[in-house]
């Protein structure tokens, strides 16, 4: 229905956020219709949650949104059915089937199926109906015997999903030791979705690091969003004190926080406020809000202050959530350059490549979710359950899903009704860290790459670059619905375009991009970026440029000088002896302290035999 356009999915989950704080709001005027205040100042609070930070992972999160609006709307139907009892039946049925979608389309909220008996009691209370607990379960039961099928059979299911159920075995194992455990970590969820989730909202933006112009706009929107909210509270709505109900609020927010997190706990998954753990709070953002207003409603007796305070955290919560998204549209930004960069280094990749690197500075993907849009750049067409190419982290990876790191080695991975399969034989080494450009590892350019991560430096003798198709019939393209058109070519764009030249030995090429690269506002990011024009000026007879280059980079970083005496050292083995060569090596020396160039430079011991056998290849030069 919302196709492939981004802002289609932004709106949806926009929208479902905005309707879940209604159908909260509508769930708690039925439980307690003379409290019509409170129950607004608890669907504020749970409309602006700041623990759930994924709102704008849209695909996902839209889903659980909208099993969070049925719950809400099979609660208030509940209450409905116990409030008109000439339509038990009837709003009962509409109930079950709201409860039936919303647990079929989501398990997060399994756990709080348990609050329906806190609330059946808050209502038969107020009634003074009969009958006590056999009441109770006489309304609860249609409720608990769904609940108790769909359990069931989730748990029958549970071989064959991702989220496998362990508290059971935990349990039946060591039952006393793993009561206690879990009981604790229920405790510590609590505390830090309740209190810790909106201490953080305390936290303000640092100028230099969010920008200027941000922090104005961030501290706009507090103060807007406050006093709105402020106004609005203080003269449109009023109930009258009634210390019972702050009483009924912190029992049915304890209770909803304590159950809240159970299936996440029962699959063995942590619930923090950190991503991607922090979707663990969705369910308990029901208690903690309801728990938040009942302790402000208890604690604090004039009005005027609950509202300021209310508001206070209102505005900061907004604060918070304009943090988050400028937090995601950096992210963005950066995955986009990403790709870029890759389809300017690779247009074309034999089908079976593996991209092996170290974790990126991605906040909010792995390399699991990096693989779709590689896939739709590079791969024309999937005709069946096969994908060509995939993105490892070694340090996320190593040891799982790519055994170790050894020659033929197999590597596998399933993405739900899809598969990968590869080798190691068939990898590409990558190495980004912005501001400086994306580096695909050459494993005898790179050999003295400085400050190289281990694991990449580990890897290096294993990036193949006969993977990359310098001409493919069709090269890689971002789409646009998704990554926008493409910007005015930059200093990366050269960068990325001379080192595909410098892999075909093509150095006029190379000299030819540097001519326009260097001429440009735009500058190089990492001393390195001026080797592979360092070698194109000086295959080219071009030995003054390469010298200059060669100074600028030594002067830049200290550490670049092993890199540059291998590079020097293969310049002076295959070019021809000639006066202008002589002089340049002269200068070389003055600046670089390299061995005699005619003893070669020898590489580390740890890469000799894999570098060697790359080495033999002529079009790695």
């Amino acid at each position: 229905m919302l196709g492939e356009t981004p802002i289609n999915w932004q709106l949806l989950a926009l929208m479902l956020r905005w309707i879940t704080g209604l159908a909260l709001w509508w769930a708690m005027v039925k439980i307690w219709p003379q409290r019509v205040e409170r129950v607004t100042w608890i669907a504020l609070i749970f409309l602006v949650f700041p623990g759930f930070t994924q709102q704008f992972v849209s695909v996902n999160s839209s889903r659980h949104l909208f099993a969070l609006v049925l719950l809400c709307l099979s609660l208030g139907v509940m209450v409905w059915s116990l409030r008109r009892l000439e339509w038990y039946w009837q709003l009962t049925f509409v109930s079950l089937i709201l409860a039936l979608i919303g647990m079929l389309t989501s398990e997060y909220y399994y756990g709080l199926e348990l609050i329906r008996p806190v609330i059946i009691w808050l209502v038969i209370q107020e009634k003074k109906r009969a009958g006590g607990l056999k009441t109770l379960f006489r309304y609860w039961a249609p409720y608990l015997v769904l609940a108790n099928i769909l359990f069931v059979w989730r748990y029958i299911i549970s071989k064959d999903v991702n989220y496998q159920i362990s508290i059971i075995d935990q349990l039946v194992a060591s039952p006393m030791v793993s009561t206690v455990k879990l009981i604790t970590t229920i405790i510590q969820d609590m505390f830090e979705v309740s209190m810790v989730a909106w201490a953080q909202v305390w936290v303000f933006p640092s100028p230099r690091e969010f920008g200027s112009l941000k922090t104005l706009f961030y501290w706009g929107l507090v103060l807007v969003c406050a006093t709105l909210v402020f106004v609005y509270l203080y003269k449109f709505l009023r109930d009258s004190d009634d210390k019972n109900w702050g009483k009924q609020a912190v029992v049915l927010g304890l209770c909803s926080l304590f159950w809240g997190g159970l299936p996440f706990l029962a699959a063995g998954l942590e619930i923090k406020l950190s991503f991607p753990a922090d979707r663990g709070t969705l369910p308990m953002m029901f208690g903690s809000s309801i728990l938040m207003i009942g302790l402000l409603d208890l604690l604090i007796r004039p009005r005027i202050i609950k509202i300021l305070l209310l508001s206070a955290f209102v505005g900061l919560a907004v604060g918070g959530h304009f943090q988050n998204a400028v937090s995601f549209q950096r992210d963005w930004n950066y995955q986009v350059a990403f790709f870029r960069q890759l389809a300017w280094r690779i247009p074309g990749m034999r089908e079976g490549s593996s991209i092996l690197t170290q974790e990126l500075p991605i906040a909010y993907s792995t390399d699991n979710s990096l693989v779709a849009p590689m896939n739709w750049i590079y791969a024309t067409d999937i005709s069946d359950r096969s994908i060509p190419y995939n993105i490892v982290y070694l340090d996320l990876r190593l040891g799982s899903s790519l055994p170790e790191l050894k020659e033929g080695m197999q590597i596998s991975r399933d993405y739900r009704l899809l598969e990968f399969e590869g080798s190691l034989d068939d990898a590409i080494v990558l190495y980004h860290q912005p501001p400086g450009c994306l580096r695909v590892l050459h494993p005898i350019h790179d050999a003295h790459y400085p400050q190289l991560p281990e694991l990449l430096v580990a890897a290096l003798p294993f990036s193949n670059l006969h993977q990359i198709v310098v001409e493919p019939g069709e090269e890689a393209m971002l789409p646009t619905n998704l990554f926008g058109t493409a910007p005015e070519p930059s200093w990366c764009f050269y960068f990325e375009k001379a080192d595909l030249a410098r892999q075909q030995g093509d150095w006029r090429q190379v000299v030819a991009l540097g001519d326009v690269a260097f001429k440009l506002a735009d500058s190089p990011n990492h001393a390195s970026e001026r080797i592979p024009f360092i070698q194109g000026y000086a295959f080219t007879d071009q030995w003054d440029r390469a010298v200059e280059l060669t100074v600028e980079t030594i002067t830049i970083n200290k550490l670049m000088e092993p890199m540059l005496c291998s590079i020097w050292n293969d310049i002076y083995k295959n070019t021809e002896p000639s006066k202008e060569r002589e002089n340049a090596i002269a200068d070389i020396k003055e600046c670089v302290n390299c061995p005699e160039f005619a003893e070669g430079w020898k590489l580390p011991a740890n890469k000799g035999v894999g570098l060697l056998k790359q080495a033999n290849s002529a079009s790695l030069r």
